[in-house]
């Protein structure tokens, strides 16, 4: 067995070490344009059924990454929490899901939100 692993070895070297040649190279330039996905459309939905819940859909004209595409939300005046570094859910190719919770008192709110790539 050693000498068939040394005869494997020898042969190796004599073959590709001791050849003069450069292996051939590619000198092509590939350029990629990375595009960030826009938002087309925004909606948020208070959950009638389970009070307190909101959903957040959108679509957009791309593809997002949902492992490391994240949502940030925060109200204007504090009247909630932020909530932060939330992924969302993938529902089809252009359309993202995300639910929250909003205190039950709450009537009306600013939100803002950003999705961060």
């Amino acid at each position: 067995m050693k000498e068939n692993v040394l005869d494997v070895l020898l042969y190796l070297f004599e073959t590709y070490i001791e050849t003069e040649s450069e292996p051939e190279t590619s000198h092509n330039n590939l350029r990629i344009d990375l595009i960030k996905p826009q938002i087309t459309d925004f909606n948020i939905m208070m959950n009638e059924i389970f009070p307190g819940y909101y959903d957040i859909l959108w679509r957009s004209n791309g593809l997002y990454l949902t492992d490391s595409t994240f949502i940030n939300i925060d109200e204007a005046s504090n009247q909630f929490a932020a909530v932060s570094f939330r992924n969302p859910r993938q529902l089809t190719d252009s359309l993202y899901h995300f639910t929250g919770i909003l205190p039950a008192s709450l009537t009306s709110a600013t939100i803002n939100y950003k999705i961060q790539l």
